[in-house]
């Protein structure tokens, strides 16, 4: 099961069961299954600017060091997804 953020768009694919009792009981993430779906995650988060993916860190609670790159914020994400 894949989950969309409401306000970024950023579509998660949990991992774990944990990670996917966390965004069934969140209000910031809807199901998504439909065929924004299909992109998966990391599509959808190479998309976003740098101020938004600081955004979805922020979100998730993930601690992102000062000067990381997009790239580095992307990886930082995607992990916490699959714990």
């Amino acid at each position: 099961m894949k989950f969309k953020n409401k306000q970024t768009g950023v579509i998660l694919e949990p991992r774990s069961e944990i990670v996917l009792e966390q965004l069934c009981k969140s209000d910031d993430f809807a199901p998504c299954d439909g065929p924004d779906g299909a992109q998966g995650g990391e599509k959808s988060l190479a998309k976003l600017n740098k101020d938004d993916l600081l955004k979805v860190a922020q979100e998730a609670a993930i601690a992102v060091p000062d000067g990381a790159t997009k790239a580095d914020i992307v990886k930082l994400i995607q992990d916490k997804a699959t714990e």
